[in-house]
């Protein structure tokens, strides 16, 4: 069992104001699942750059309801229309692991590798252990990562790998790459959200080989529940960008990626309980042309959707990313 249940567009007020309106858009959405706040094991907080100065009051209108305070916040370029706060929660069954967004930080909290990406990708990493130690996990756990990094720390990325050759094993974890113009911390180079899953994994691929050579999978399964990797318009046997300049063919052939990665599990589109879409500049106005072919591909099966811009992608041809919100039990 997974679900997402996002606020969608709060366009009015201040940003601790959309805050407290955006939280009561998530309880009724709970609500009317027949949920609570018991049932949520963490949260996202998506803020926009313009609003970054209010996080501390932002953070404060988060419910005391939450069983849990695990969040992972992040800091995009801009949202819906008008919105400077969104947010979402997840529910899912006991064997997923939420674990709250880490930065390059000792253990005293003080930031480590001033300018040097490898080195806070390590030492977020270790940050990582710590936390799925304290849960009695460890990083063989893990089964979803989300890089988030700055054009400040781009061109070192390529040396991230043999962090997670060093620290990561089979099965990969699903993953995902996105460049903001800042992070939550705006002294910090990348910062890294994590999910777990305290079953054994096992890989998904659809027998695309280049994941022989990488550190990450298309999808790992976990119990009941398959995490799945941000996909973008990737042709995985040759590794070429495709439909480059039109963001909405982009869209057509991701989310046909994502389908083929979901059947690799066992699972139909209507498996998707939710998607974060990571738009660039160049694709960004043309966003709403995208949930009608998000519709055609997933066979009329409508996710819950959050829809976020950023700076930039691994791929400068690409001007969309989705990542794809886990998958629930196989056929």
């Amino acid at each position: 069992m997974i679900e997402l249940h996002a606020s969608g567009i709060i366009g009015e007020g201040d940003g601790p104001e959309q805050a407290t309106a955006a939280w009561a858009a998530v309880s009724g959405s709970l609500t009317a699942a027949g949920r609570s706040w018991v049932d949520a094991i963490g949260a996202y907080e998506y803020v926009t750059t313009s609003a970054a100065t209010q996080f501390g009051a932002i953070a404060a209108q988060r419910p005391g309801a939450l069983r849990t305070p695990v969040q992972q916040v992040v800091v995009a370029d801009g949202l819906s229309v008008g919105s400077l706060v969104q947010v979402a929660v997840l529910v899912a069954d006991d064997t997923m692991v939420f674990l709250p967004s880490v930065g390059p930080f000792d253990e005293t909290g003080a930031l480590v590798h001033e300018d040097d990406l490898v080195g806070q990708t390590r030492a977020a990493y270790a940050g990582v252990e710590r936390l799925l130690a304290e849960r009695g996990l460890t990083m063989a756990n893990i089964t979803m990562t989300i890089d988030y990094l700055t054009f400040g720390g781009l061109k070192q990325y390529k040396g991230t790998g043999d962090v997670r050759r060093d620290l990561l094993s089979w099965p990969y974890p699903g993953s995902a790459g996105i460049i903001m113009d800042r992070l939550a911390d705006d002294r910090v180079l990348m910062g890294l959200d994590v999910l777990a899953s305290t079953e054994p994994l096992t890989g998904v691929n659809p027998g695309w080989e280049r994941y022989s050579k990488l550190t990450y999978l298309p999808g790992v399964i976990g119990g009941d529940i398959t995490y799945l990797s941000g996909q973008a318009a990737l042709d995985p046997p040759t590794e070429t960008a495709m439909h480059a300049g039109d963001v909405v063919q982009q869209a057509r052939y991701t989310y046909g990626n994502i389908v083929t990665v979901l059947e690799s599990a066992g699972l139909g589109p209507d498996a998707l309980a939710g998607a974060v879409e990571y738009y660039t500049p160049a694709g960004l106005a043309r966003r709403g042309e995208v949930a009608a072919v998000r519709r055609e591909v997933l066979g009329g099966h409508e996710p819950v959707v959050v829809e976020l811009a950023c700076a930039g992608l691994l791929r400068r041809e690409f001007e969309i990313e989705v990542i794809p919100i886990a998958g629930g039990p196989r056929r």
